[in-house]
């Protein structure tokens, strides 16, 4: 009896020790392998975003799966893990210690799920934005592979890009010129304008995670240069990775070299970046008989990085940037001997200091406060260089020389509101723009603007209406400054459809260089002009977007139509020969439309088209209107295929740019108009993976059409030559490798 009380006894303690055992296994960490598949063609989903929250002690852990879409992780106790991923519906998951599970997504393929962040009251879906928001994301950056900014809107329906062989590329949206562009990096107006543009060939997308583009005023959160919209670059962050790097080289048949490298590393909540390039072009010329180019060579550094703490909801992010260029012109061979020549060397150097503040203050409340010092200068020399001995000699005349600095400081930041269930939200917030420019051609070798701002919009949520009415008052110690208002209204009466409208008022201030500066070369004579008025302006616009999809089919529509009306924009006027100066034109209006169609099969297959028709008028009091509207359309057009099995795929890209009238007011005051001719760009890329995307190998042919020159009459575009002649488009057809290795690790 008593052996076998014994017997029963061991039996129940063994028991009882085989269950604490058992339990102790559903408290104690143990590693699971968790892997993200696709629902609709099973593949990987590589870089899923993942939140697993343990259910005991409520501890919650961000994670990222790796380029396989697999996730190796401890696992204490039963947890819930929320899984996320770009174009699919979000799923939570029940996860226990030492489980393997694999999570399937379902496509969501009808929403736009990029998150913007410019003029916005907190970062938001593009769709669910007040203003309409073209969003170029990192997919389409790594198809097109384009080498600059410059290169990749000129494939954009409602952009057009020219060029000057010693100023850069010059931007033109919905008919308005690049001094009506808000160009930002991460928020950060850039400065460095030349002929009232920035050279987007010098904003290079090494480091770029996406680019914003808001179409339409955006005088009100943004100030002066904001007439025609605003182009915000966004830089990467990472957000998961112990260590996130890359290296990445690129060649072209054109002479193109560049050369770029990345490390990011990251410790508990703290992140440090850094990217460093070089960018090398070896010019182009038609006549190879010549010694100078059609477009001059030119060598580029540049360096970035940032250092970012996470303190709960609240990022403090310190940032910083280089560039370096040095741009050569060379000069034809003199007379009578033919041995000797001027060489003009333009140096670049552009740098900025940046300190971001983002922080959500609870549910309802954002705070975003943001400085930043920017520094640009180019300096110009030049030398008398003998062929016959290589010595160069710099020349004796002041006026073969000039150094332009510009320095700006900027303070901005807002308050917001945003709770979706709430009646009323605002935001309200500040922004100080002081700019001083140096240089022997600044009238006084010294001039010194600034602005001083405060704005306000308010969003009143409706059941399926957004309306948003905002105000910015400014003071300049330039120009007598007037308020400027906006509204925007929204309708979305379901979520596929989106309907938007928008009336606003901008106002923009002549700029330092418009006012002081002179631009003389041998092509070149651009001078300034003290007199100049502000330009004010009126817009409308409105946009209409529908998404329909079934099962692994996506369609998207959309269309959009455009009034711009401004007062006193300023232009450059040809005066006498090679002498450009800036001048008001009285009235200038331009309208259009635009209507744009994508086809998705997700994954493998996008098609998309947009076209655009810009009309453009002008008046002033000594010459009658231009009745007649010249209008020019572009038609951007593309075709993509991926397979993600064997990770291959490749993309063209075609760019129509129709007939493009140009003004000009001639020495007696009276408008003039001519055209660009129309030409058409078609870019070619073919792309492979290996090695679970750590290595990946690009090639493909550029200007596949061989355009270098279109026909321009009448005024030029830009301000050298003039007359009739040929304005400068490309560098002709080229071939181009790109090759890069990345390293990651969670």
């Amino acid at each position: 009896m008593k052996q076998g009380y014994f017997n029963l006894k061991r039996i129940f303690t063994a028991g009882l020790i085989l269950a604490l055992l058992l339990f102790s296994q559903y408290l104690i960490a143990q590693q699971s392998i968790i892997k993200i598949l696709a629902d609709d063609t099973k593949e990987t989903l590589p870089c899923a975003n993942i939140c697993i929250e343990n259910l005991i002690d409520g501890n919650k852990n961000f994670l990222v799966s790796d380029a396989s879409g697999k996730l190796i992780i401890e696992i204490k106790g039963k947890s819930i893990a929320a899984v996320s991923y770009l174009g699919y519906i979000s799923k939570i998951d029940t996860l226990f210690p030492g489980q393997n599970k694999t999570i399937y997504l379902e496509p969501k393929i009808y929403t736009t799920e990029e998150m913007v962040v410019t003029a916005q009251y907190e970062p938001v879906k593009a769709d669910k934005s007040i203003y309409k928001i073209q969003v170029i994301n990192i997919n389409r950056l790594d198809q097109q592979k384009a080498s600059n900014v410059s290169e990749l809107l000129a494939t954009q329906a409602n952009i057009r890009i020219s060029q000057d062989g010693a100023l850069g590329s010059k931007i033109n949206m919905h008919g308005l010129s690049g001094e009506h562009v808000k160009i930002l990096i991460d928020g950060i107006p850039v400065i460095g304008r030349m002929d009232g543009n920035i050279d987007l060939s010098q904003l290079n997308l090494n480091n770029v995670d996406h680019i914003e583009i808001i179409d339409g005023p955006m005088s009100v959160v943004y100030g002066s240069n904001a007439l025609a919209g605003a182009i915000n670059i966004i830089t990467k962050e990472n957000r998961a990775y112990k260590v996130l790097s890359s290296i990445e080289s690129y060649y072209e048949t054109s002479g193109v070299f560049n050369f770029h490298g990345f490390i990011s590393g990251k410790i508990k909540k703290n992140i440090a970046s850094l990217s460093v390039a070089r960018n090398f072009f070896d010019g182009y010329k038609i006549n190879p008989a010549k010694r100078s180019f059609d477009w001059n060579p030119k060598r580029q550094y540049e360096a970035s990085g940032y250092l970012i703490k996470n303190i709960k909801n609240t990022k403090l992010k310190l940032s910083g940037n280089f560039f370096n260029e040095l741009l050569l012109d060379k000069g034809d061979l003199l007379a009578p001997y033919f041995e000797t020549a001027f060489d003009q060397y333009f140096h670049t150097n552009r740098y900025s200091a940046n300190l971001d503040l983002a922080s959500k203050l609870n549910k309802k409340y954002y705070l975003n406060v943001l400085s930043s010092y920017s520094y640009y200068n180019r300096l110009k020399n030049t030398f008398y260089k003998d062929l016959t001995t290589l010595e160069k000699v710099i020349t004796a005349n002041e006026a073969d020389h000039d150094t332009s600095i510009f320095n700006a400081c900027i303070f901005r930041g807002f308050l917001s509101k945003n709770d979706t269930s709430s009646l009323f939200n605002f935001q309200i917030g500040y922004d100080i723009n002081t700019e001083n420019g140096v240089g022997k051609r600044i009238k006084g070798n010294s001039q010194v603007i600034a602005d001083y701002a405060v704005f306000t919009t308010s969003r009143i949520n409706l059941d399926k209406i957004q309306i948003q009415p905002g105000l910015r008052i400014s003071y300049n110690t330039k120009y007598k400054s007037t308020p400027v208002y906006s509204i925007n209204i929204k309708y979305s009466p379901a979520e596929s459809m989106n309907f938007r409208g928008s009336f606003a008022r901008g106002f923009r201030a002549p700029s330092l260089k418009e006012l002081y500066l002179f631009f003389v070369d041998v092509n070149h004579n651009v001078q300034g002009n003290p007199d100049l008025s502000a330009e004010s302006s009126y817009n409308a616009n409105f946009s209409v977007n529908y998404n329909f999809s079934k099962e692994n089919n996506f369609f998207s529509l959309d269309g959009n139509i455009f009034y711009n009306d401004i007062s006193n924009i300023i232009t450059l006027a040809q005066v006498k020969g090679l002498l450009y100066k800036y001048v008001n034109i009285d009235r200038y209006q331009t309208q259009g439309s635009e209507l744009g169609f994508t086809y998705r099969l997700h994954p493998r297959f996008t098609v998309y088209t947009t076209w655009s028709l810009t009309g453009t008028s002008a008046f002033t009091t000594s010459s009658e209107n231009l009745k007649k509207k010249y209008y020019y359309s572009n038609l951007a057009s593309g075709l993509g295929y991926k397979n993600t099995k064997y990770q291959f795929g490749w993309s063209i890209d075609i760019k129509m740019n129709g007939k493009k009238p140009q003004l000009y007011i001639d020495a007696n005051g009276k408008i003039g108009q001519g055209y660009l001719e129309q030409y058409t760009i078609v870019d070619i890329t073919i792309k492979k993976n290996f090695f679970e995307d750590r290595l990946s190998f690009s090639t493909g042919i550029k200007n596949l059409l061989n355009y270098v020159n279109i026909i321009s009459t009448g005024g030029v575009d830009g301000a050298h030559t003039g007359g009739n002649g040929m304005s400068p488009v490309g560098w002709g057809r080229s071939f181009f490798a790109n090759l890069s290795f990345n390293f990651n690790k969670l």
